[in-house]
């Protein structure tokens, strides 16, 4: 029994020093790999230790993707565009355009997104589960709000713009474009018609575009037009853009 004042005896020694201890460790095994030589000190290493390394080189490797993601998606973006039913001769076609894009906004093509995709194909009469993808893939993008731009040949326009009184995912083009645009496209408009047959224009014959011969578009028959969730400015620039046509800039317009 201890007495009053009386220190309990310890049942750690006095020598034990946990980070001494651990420095020893690391010097021991340090020591051990190199009397294995190069070889055999890798493959010692490689046994013991390679779910450690493997999972920090994850660990880093995911910061890294997350630090990417995030500084990309703060990035402003000026135009998102989808041709749907397309392909190019060229290679690169992104990042060519998205130089060409920037440029002709003002903006550094490394500090701004700038997307065309041409890679989705889509037709009505295949009901397999690639086409369903694609579908539901631009259906997430107008949901979002996110795709300014859409193209296709009449077999997409129709699919989303079917009975345009309950299902009409592209704007009517006389509540957008402005008076120099509509004067310009009025002749290359494609229409729809609505549920009480009134004809509607959704979307321009585009293939006779600056655009569509600079990007070696393909397809012969091609309309684009702007999702009604998109944002107008980007897409009254890209056709600007696409025929020649000096951009507005926001500080333009609100001096205007």
């Amino acid at each position: 029994m201890l007495k009053m004042n009386e220190k309990a005896p310890s049942r750690i020694s006095d020598d034990y020093h946990p980070v001494k201890t651990e420095k020893q460790t690391v010097k021991s095994e340090i020591a051990k790999m190199k009397s294995l030589g190069l070889k055999g000190g890798l493959q010692y290493f490689w046994m013991y230790y390679k779910i450690p390394v493997l999972i920090l080189v994850l660990v880093i490797a995911c910061g890294i993707s997350i630090s990417m993601a995030i500084y990309e998606n703060t990035k402003p973006v000026l135009i998102y565009a989808n041709f749907v039913n397309n392909s190019t001769n060229l290679e690169n076609l992104n990042d060519i355009f998205e130089e060409k894009y920037s440029s002709y906004l003002g903006e550094d093509p490394d500090k701004t997104n700038v997307t065309l995709e041409t890679g989705l194909f889509y037709s009505v009469a295949d009901t397999g589960g690639q086409n369903q993808t694609v579908y539901q893939k631009l259906m997430a993008e107008m949901g979002a709000g996110t795709l300014d731009v859409l193209g296709g040949d009449k077999e997409v326009f129709y699919a989303f713009n079917d009975r345009l009184g309950e299902s009409r995912y592209c704007y009517d083009l006389t509540e957008i474009l402005p008076p120099d645009l509509y004067e310009m496209l009025q002749d290359k408009f494609y229409y729809m018609s609505d549920t009480d047959g009134t004809q509607i224009p959704v979307g321009i014959n585009f293939t006779d575009s600056q655009f569509y011969s600079d990007m070696q578009m393909q397809a012969n028959e091609y309309y684009i037009g702007m999702p009604v969730s998109g944002d107008i400015n980007r897409f009254l620039n890209f056709l600007r853009y696409s025929y020649g046509l000096d951009p507005v800039l926001e500080s333009n317009s609100a001096e205007s």
